[in-house]
């Protein structure tokens, strides 16, 4: 008989898009049982227990090793157990439910949410510089297409986290419900159609054959983009939980 499973990791979605979502989230895997123990990597790991009403939330909070313990001792105090992170900027905890907030009022989160978007800043500069140097450096083509796509990824992903904390910070939240899994297959599979036709469009109009290489590379982006997505959304979509991260 097949053993079941007493873990399962969810992919972190971004503390600044979804964090509140996916703490809810959490509640409500904890409810069916699922409890998040420990936070790994970039994933929430879920150990399988007895279901318990448990709340979580987080901390930005970048907090030296020397003053770590007193840090922890001041959320023991208020009835908050600290969840397994090997970070010194990002803190999970965990309370039963009725358990006064972690925060209390916005402004805390809002100043957390400042000093993600600095960072994003500085990365957000860092890489359109090197974008920047590598277009005159580059004197292949083929090699530039491939850098010159993984710049745009990485300068896209940065650019929409900096969008997303300055709307948290406003108390609102960047829609993400374009990129549930189910569209995420649709946008996949019409990915996948654009790059098999783009031979033979090639074909029939040569003369516009840039265009083609730019609309090939463009959908390459949207498959890696969309196989992410599905990585990320199938065990909530899955757990029947992807509907926390739609709330308003």
């Amino acid at each position: 008989m097949k053993e079941k499973r007493k873990t399962k990791q969810i992919l972190c979605g971004g503390l600044a898009f979804c964090g509140e979502e996916e703490m809810e989230m959490l509640h409500a895997y904890a409810l069916d049982g699922w409890i998040f123990r420990k936070f790994s990597g970039l994933s929430y790991v879920l150990y399988k227990e007895e279901p318990q009403d448990l709340i979580f939330s987080y901390d930005l909070n970048k907090v030296k090793k020397e003053d770590a313990q007193e840090y922890l001792d001041l959320f023991a105090a208020a009835g908050w157990e600290q969840i397994t992170c090997n970070s010194s900027s990002t803190w999970f905890f965990m309370a039963k439910q009725g358990t006064p907030p972690l925060h209390s009022d916005h402004a805390t989160l809002s100043e957390e949410y400042t000093g993600i978007g600095k960072t994003a800043k500085y990365l957000l500069l860092v890489l359109a510089f090197v974008s920047l140097f590598s277009f005159f450096l580059i004197k292949q083509a083929a090699i530039f297409m491939y850098l010159f796509a993984f710049g745009c990824g990485c300068i896209g992903g940065l650019f929409m986290l900096l969008i997303g904390t300055q709307f948290r910070k406003h108390k609102r939240k960047l829609c993400i419900t374009m990129w549930s899994f189910q569209r995420s297959m649709c946008y996949c599979l019409g990915s996948l159609f654009i790059m098999l036709s783009m031979p033979f469009l090639s074909d029939i109009v040569p003369s516009l054959h840039i265009l083609w290489r730019f609309l090939r590379l463009g959908a390459w982006m949207l498959f890696i983009a969309t196989l992410f997505s599905m990585y990320w959304r199938y065990p909530l979509y899955r757990d029947h939980k992807e509907q926390y991260l739609f709330k308003k």
